[in-house]
């Protein structure tokens, strides 16, 4: 499985998420900056250069503004419901994560 490692240690603004999530995924220049979108490029693989399995690894995260780590926070669960709702419509799982480890 390929393994991401993202430092969110200087992260200000919900933006400069997008703009480190966007690139590691591989995402088209003019892709949305929401978490719909988002989600559809993670799980759905429909906006994306990066397939699955991969893991992203969000450090540093403590350091960040706190609106910033609420929302990465949020996102996560919104990531593993976007799964749940893929393994019901497809019949198996996408193994993508996001794991926050500081």
């Amino acid at each position: 499985m390929r393994v991401i490692d993202i430092n969110a240690g200087n992260w200000h603004t919900i933006g400069e998420f997008y703009d480190a999530i966007l690139a590691a995924i591989g995402a088209h220049p003019k892709h949305g900056r929401n978490i719909n979108a988002l989600l559809e490029g993670m799980v759905w693989g429909r906006t994306a250069t990066l397939e699955p399995p991969y893991a992203i690894k969000i450090a540093g995260l403590k350091n960040a503004a706190p609106e910033v780590d609420t929302y990465v926070r949020d996102f996560q669960g919104y990531l593993a419901e976007a799964r749940k709702e893929f393994q019901q419509s497809k019949g198996h799982d996408v193994d993508v994560t996001m794991e926050i480890v500081s």
